[in-house]
Parts: C-alpha cells; sequence; structure tokens
C-alpha cells in the first residue's frame, strides 16, 4: 500500500482506518494540491498561482481543474470579509457522499462491507454534528435554536409546499440510498428549492433543474413506490424516503424519537366496513404499525404507538379506507429564499 503523508490526514479529515480508501477517492493530482493548500484561504488567482509554481503535475488548464476540485468537493468556496471569492479544502465526509451520489459507477466498484462500514461512518457523523443535540432537544421538549425540523407531510403539503417555493427547483440523487441501496426504491427524488449557494450540490454542477410541475411528479410518483415525503425546512427541501436507508429516519428509530423527530403529519383510522382486506397497507408501512393476520377475512390492525404519521397508506388505499386524524398544519414559509 502506498503511504501518504501524515499531513494529508490532517488537511483532508480523513480517519486513518480509511487510508486504504484513498486511491478511489482522490487523484494524484488533487492529493498533490491538498497538500499544497493546506489551512490556507485562497484567492482565485492566488490558486492558479499555486498550480502553475508548485504542483508535481501539469496542469494544463488551472481554470479547469480548480472547478472539477470544486465539483467533486476536494475544494469549497469561502466569501472573504472584503466579499472576494476564494476556496479552501473541503473534507473527506463530503466526498463521501458525491462520490456515492454522482460518481455511483465508480461508488458500486467497493466491496459491499466498505460500502456498509462508510454508511455507518456517515450515520454516525450525521449524529455527532448536531443532530444528536437537536432531537435530544425535541425529546426534552424543547426547540432546536438552528431550525432543524424534519416532519413527514403528505402529497397535498408537498404541492402546496412546491407551488410556494422559489422558481429554482432542483432534482438530486439520494445519499442515503447510494451509500448501501438496501432496496429497489429509485434514486433520483430528492428536492431542493432555493437558487444555489456556494458549496450546495447545484452549485457544485450537479443535479437536474426541474418545473414545478416535475418536481410535485416526482413526489407523487416516490409515493406511489412506497416512499415518505419527509419536509426538511431548514435545507429547503423535500426528501422522498425509505426507512432502511434513510439516514434522518434511522437516527429517529436510534434515538427513540417517535412521533416527536420527525414530526408526525397524522395518525389513522381505519373503516373496517370499507376495508377490502387486501393488505395493501402493511406492506406499504415502513414501521410494522399495520398488521394482518393470515386468511382473506382477517382485519388490518393498527398500532399507533408505531406509526409515526407519514400517511404514506393514506393515498394508497385502494378503498378509500384509511382516514387521517390529528393532522398538523406544515409550515413552509421562507421558501423563496436562497438555500
Amino acid at each position: 500500500m502506498q503511504q501518504y503523508d501524515e499531513a494529508l490526514f490532517e488537511y483532508y479529515q480523513i480517519p486513518r482506518k480509511y487510508e486504504f480508501l484513498i486511491p478511489s477517492f482522490l487523484s494524484d493530482a488533487q492529493i498533490d494540491l491538498i497538500m499544497l493548500m493546506g489551512h490556507e484561504i485562497m484567492e482565485h488567482e492566488q490558486l492558479v498561482g499555486l498550480i502553475h509554481e508548485k504542483m508535481s503535475f501539469q496542469v494544463s488548464f488551472p481554470d479547469r481543474f480548480i472547478a472539477d476540485s470544486y465539483h467533486d468537493t476536494i475544494l469549497d468556496k469561502v466569501i472573504s470579509e472584503e466579499g472576494k471569492l476564494c476556496y479552501k479544502l473541503g473534507e473527506f465526509y463530503n466526498r463521501i457522499a458525491c462520490c456515492a451520489r454522482y460518481e455511483y459507477d465508480k461508488w458500486v466498484l467497493l466491496d459491499e462491507k466498505v460500502r456498509f462500514e462508510l454508511d455507518q461512518y456517515i450515520l454516525s457523523e450525521y449524529l455527532a454534528r448536531g443532530v444528536d443535540e437537536t432531537i435530544t432537544q425535541c425529546m426534552n421538549g424543547g426547540i432546536d435554536p438552528k431550525g432543524r425540523i424534519n416532519e413527514f407531510i403528505d402529497l397535498e403539503d408537498a404541492k402546496n409546499i412546491i407551488d410556494h417555493a422559489s422558481a429554482y427547483v432542483f432534482q438530486f440523487r439520494c445519499d442515503c440510498r447510494s451509500y448501501v441501496h438496501r432496496c429497489d426504491n429509485p434514486l433520483d427524488n430528492c428536492i431542493h428549492f432555493g437558487k444555489p449557494h456556494i458549496n450546495s450540490p447545484a452549485d457544485r454542477g450537479h443535479g437536474k433543474r426541474l418545473t414545478k410541475e416535475e418536481a410535485f411528479e416526482v413526489c407523487r410518483q416516490a409515493n406511489k413506490h412506497g416512499l415518505m415525503q419527509n419536509f426538511e425546512l431548514h435545507s429547503g427541501g423535500i426528501c422522498n424516503c425509505c426507512a432502511c436507508c434513510c439516514i434522518p429516519i434511522r437516527t429517529s428509530i436510534i434515538k427513540g424519537s417517535n412521533h416527536i423527530w420527525p414530526i408526525p403529519k397524522a395518525f389513522i383510522e381505519i373503516d373496517q366496513g370499507k376495508c377490502i382486506k387486501c393488505g395493501k397497507c402493511v406492506k406499504i408501512c415502513h414501521f410494522g404499525a399495520l398488521s394482518k393476520e393470515k386468511g382473506q377475512d382477517s382485519p388490518v390492525v393498527y398500532d399507533k404507538e408505531k406509526c409515526r404519521g407519514c400517511t404514506l397508506c393514506y393515498p394508497n388505499c385502494p378503498s378509500e379506507a384509511i382516514k387521517l386524524v390529528d393532522k398538523r398544519e406544515v409550515k413552509y414559509q421562507n421558501l423563496d429564499e436562497d438555500h
């Protein structure tokens, strides 16, 4: 195995245990750039000069190399106090997500055990970077001051949110399902709103811009496919989630924050007179809140304690036997702001 300078792990925040992954995630030229930049913050012209004068690898088009490095999360953008655009190094944590989402042909070449391990690393980092504190505050009756709110929504909410959103609507690949893809659900159904800001996937050149009609159709098809709609006001997005891959949902299960985080949209009642006992709701529920004994005539049983209020079963009941109760209104102000 190639030996790397200790500074590489410090500068790009690479856990030592993932040294063997460096060739899969970083080119030799990118490693050279990381070692030369270190902790420096550089204006564009300074960075071009560094690439021209000091890089071991010949770079014929420095501007393109900088753009590609930003695209691949090797570099992050920073606005200086004087309002100038500058660059600094990104971090390995974000490189993992970038590779899983946008370099999928490279990602799937990794051993499955490695992908599972990286998935667990991302989950633990997600908790450690503030979400653990957020959920704990919510479970103790408080409100997260940073506004990191996840809430289940129904399709009507999704349409209203999209209709009130910025003219900028983007579709991205789901990072959660990309890591391991434990299920056969589609990947390209994360919706984000707002003019691209620095270091956002859209600003890095990822994703696809949609019309509002197209964005709602993504959500509608995701719901039909058995995915839950999860609204994140703080990030300005709608995620279409499964419980087996979705990191926020898995986090809530670990924390035991049922009925608190994500915030439930509504609970249900079943009209046994209308129910045709097909069992579709049982199959589609991600949390085992609906069950049915074997036999055509056995009724569907609802366990509210297991229900998380996602409402996925409601629009997918073929006989309209499910009724929503305790519905909560969703707030979606400020969606025309940049996110």
